[in-house]
């Protein structure tokens, strides 16, 4: 149907309910759809390209008093853009004005006024002048043109597509006679109305669920249904409309309950987009941008299959890995989601076999624990994946292609290595997943299409379930490694080592990166040995994140079989809590740690790692100054390990006087509370942060504590003349001793008359 004949059998109403007229507004998206349509329009109408069909238009019947009225429920944005144009078209043909009048916006007063005016005087408006040189110069300095029409939304778009529709077809000869041409029209549209559905508002609102303005999403999948009629699949494009609008609709809608739905659905494809290389990840505007016409059969196959799947089976652990992506959209996820949908896209009927199991716990494990921290790596990732998918063998027995995958990497000629190409994905996953590969091989008789469920396959199974590992169980299982045994591996071994790493890790939150007893594991560590990693000039106590592109984690560690990692595991009492095994392991070993090591600071104050970044957890380790880093450079206030531990001990000693305070450097600086601050040298203002205490005399004087690393001693100095210095191998205690039992200090006092403000 067209415009015109739409117009002769009804009227057409915008409701009051329905959103502004969009397609002439200024931002980028706007723009892009006004541009294309246009475009596509006027090569329609100049028969460069066939007739154009502008999709499905829809909405109610109501009858009135003069007559039915089409009220638009989908539609709006093109018949209205359609409209314009035809005034442009039959600006010079007064007979066409009654049937022009048909046409009316009722979402606002001045809206109404508007399209009223344009049609009555398009004429005047369309005319050559050197007066003005748009349309919008001409209604805009008209004397009908009001307050109310600069403010309406829908008027103002109006205006900017008048101009570019003016623009764009001046040189359109027989603009007009190329409407009206019927056999074929070269504009039209699919027509469906519903009638007896009461008023236009309730009409919206029965078809557009609790009222809200509709969205793209509708436009998107009238495209995309679009170009499936034009691709030789497997199914028909009826039968993947059917489940568009069923069964794929029905499993969003109940995951969601609410019409973010339609963004998931929107992101579903639009994965499924990315990883195809149609359009890139960062294009807001992709819906508007993607060329549709090349969208490839791949592409509706792969959506087919896995939506039909995640329907069906979305508590597996494919359907986890795909509606994870979902759920917390990255270019890890992308990659992994990728890793399914060509599993399924190639072969459906190995869906929910030991196969499917096999490939997507390899691919979850390789990307999990590679650096896919970008889309770029992503991409890398998805090409990894479709070359290994060009193997039909690698289908049926994922397995065994692993070793192909690890070892296509290394190019040999007569046994002399020529080169070696790059893998986005670790290599020391590689090798990991090679080894279980081969023993889970092994176990099953090296048959990769045997049923698994043995006993070493079983336990691999279970260790890559812990998920502060993410499925990297190398801590564990290189431990446990025996050339005497069958699979070159102890199972038994394995076992209870794996028992110890899980008493450790199993309480770690995934959603917050926070592993419960981190702190105490880090005590535990540094009281077998310094087992800090270096970071640039710094030194980090690895943090809890377990992502494979962030800081440096306490699972990079555990995995690299550090020799401190190692002797912790070895002397760690399995048999009882964490908590209890770990200070059994302290216990041990701090009483071989002097003072003057800055590990003692940490194992015996624990709240001294509040003071650093759980995301880096850094030291920096000065010649003069062992400084905890607050955040990732040791630019601003931090912490000189020695004296915070003399801070905590100090608060211990005096914790029934409540009015007692000991300022760090930092602290008093930024309270006010340093008495004369140029006085004494004060680095934390300038880079290095808190390397001194103030402690306050019973009189109102101030005293300053620094450590001193090359004496290994506090010093204590009042304006400048020293009072105090430790003598003994126990400075802390030491320099504690002395200002709980100097009268200057003890007594108790009041806060804030001690201690003069600035």
């Amino acid at each position: 149907m067209t415009l015109l004949e739409l117009l002769k059998r009804y009227t057409v109403e915008i409701p009051l309910i329905q959103r502004d007229y969009a397609q002439g507004r200024a931002d980028a998206q706007a723009r892009l759809v006004r541009e294309t349509l246009l475009r596509d329009m006027k090569r329609a109408l100049c028969r460069d390209v066939p007739p154009l069909d502008l999709n499905f238009v829809y909405g109610g019947i109501v009858e009135g008093e003069e007559g039915e009225t089409f009220i638009p429920i989908d539609g709006q944005q093109r018949l209205t853009t359609l409209f314009l144009l035809h005034l442009y078209a039959f600006r010079a043909d007064e007979s066409r004005t009654p049937l022009l009048r048909r046409f009316t916006y009722e979402t606002r007063e001045s809206a109404r006024r508007f399209f009223q005016y344009i049609t009555e005087h398009r004429a005047q408006i369309f005319a050559p002048s050197r007066e003005y040189a748009s349309p919008l110069e001409r209604i805009t300095d008209s004397e009908a043109f009001g307050f109310g029409w600069q403010c309406d939304p829908s008027v103002q778009s109006a205006l900017v597509m008048l101009d570019a529709i003016a623009k764009d077809f001046a040189d359109v000869r027989g603009l007009a006679d190329r409407l009206l041409q019927s056999a074929p029209p070269l504009l039209s549209f699919h027509f469906l109305s519903i009638k007896n559905l009461g008023s236009g508002d309730s009409l919206y609102i029965k078809l557009n669920a609790r009222g809200k303005p509709l969205t793209p999403f509708e436009n998107f999948k009238a495209k995309l249904l679009g170009r499936l009629q034009t691709l030789p699949l497997p199914f028909s494009a009826g039968d993947f409309e059917r489940r568009f609008d069923g069964v794929w609709t029905d499993f969003f809608w109940q995951r969601e309950k609410s019409v973010r739905y339609e963004e998931k659905y929107y992101l579903f494809f639009k994965i499924l987009l990315v990883n195809s290389g149609m359009i890139e990840e960062s294009d807001e505007n992709w819906v508007w941008a993607l060329r549709y016409g090349e969208i490839p059969a791949e592409v509706y196959l792969a959506a087919y299959r896995l939506l039909d799947y995640l329907c069906e089976s979305p508590s597996t652990p494919a359907g986890r890995v795909v509606w994870g992506a979902l759920e917390n959209p990255t270019a890890s996820g992308y990659a992994a989601l990728h890793a399914v949908a060509v599993f399924l896209r190639e072969h459906p009927e190995l869906a929910g076999t030991q196969a499917m199991y096999d490939w997507v716990r390899l691919f979850r494990n390789l990307i999990g624990n590679s650096v896919i921290d970008d889309y770029k790596a992503s991409r890398e990732a998805v090409r990894e994946i479709d070359q290994f998918a060009q193997e039909e063998d690698h289908f049926t027995a994922p397995l065994t292609g692993i070793q192909h995958l690890s070892l296509r990497h290394v190019k040999t000629k007569g046994g002399r290595v020529l080169r070696k190409t790059s893998s986005i994905f670790d290599k020391g996953q590689l090798k990991e997943e090679t080894v279980k590969a081969a023993i889970i091989l092994a176990e099953r008789g090296a048959s990769d299409g045997a049923v698994s469920g043995g006993a070493f396959e079983t336990e691999i199974a279970r260790a890559e379930a812990l998920p502060f590992f993410g499925g990297q169980i190398r801590a564990g299982l290189y431990y446990a490694k025996d050339e005497n045994e069958a699979y070159g591996y102890d199972l038994p071994t394995f076992r209870a080592r794996w028992a110890k790493l899980q008493l450790l890790f199993r309480d770690y939150d995934a959603a917050s990166s926070h592993l419960h007893h981190g702190i105490l594991l880090r005590r535990a560590l540094l009281s077998i040995a310094d087992y800090t990693l270096p970071v640039g000039g710094y030194q980090t106590f690895c943090s809890d994140h377990n992502d494979a592109g962030g800081s440096i984690s306490l699972k990079a560690i555990f995995s690299q079989a550090e020799p401190v990692t190692q002797a912790l595991l070895d002397e760690l009492d399995g048999s009882k809590s964490a908590e209890k095994a770990l200070k059994e392991v302290i216990g041990r070993h701090i009483g071989g740690i002097p003072q003057s090591d800055w590990r003692y600071t940490l194992i015996h104050y624990p709240g001294l790692f509040s003071y650093m970044n759980p995301r880096f957890s850094r030291m920096f380790p000065g010649t003069e100054y062992i400084l905890l880093v607050k955040n990732l450079s040791a630019n601003g206030y931090n912490m000189e390990v020695f004296t915070g531990a003399l801070k905590y001990e100090l608060e211990r000693r005096f914790a029934g006087e409540h009015s007692r305070e000991f300022f760090t450097g930092a602290q008093a600086y930024l309270n006010g509370a340093l008495r004369d601050p140029e006085t004494y040298e004060y680095v934390g203002r300038t880079l290095c942060g808190d390397y001194f205490l103030v402690i306050p005399g019973r009189g109102g004087e101030q005293y300053m504590v620094r450590y001193s690393m090359a004496e290994h001693a506090f010093v204590m100095e009042r304006s400048g003349e020293v009072v105090f210095t430790s003598q003994t191998d126990t400075p802390i205690t030491e320099t504690a001793d002395y200002i709980c039992k100097n009268p200057m200090f003890s007594r108790e006092y009041k806060k804030g008359k001690n201690i003069e403000r600035n």
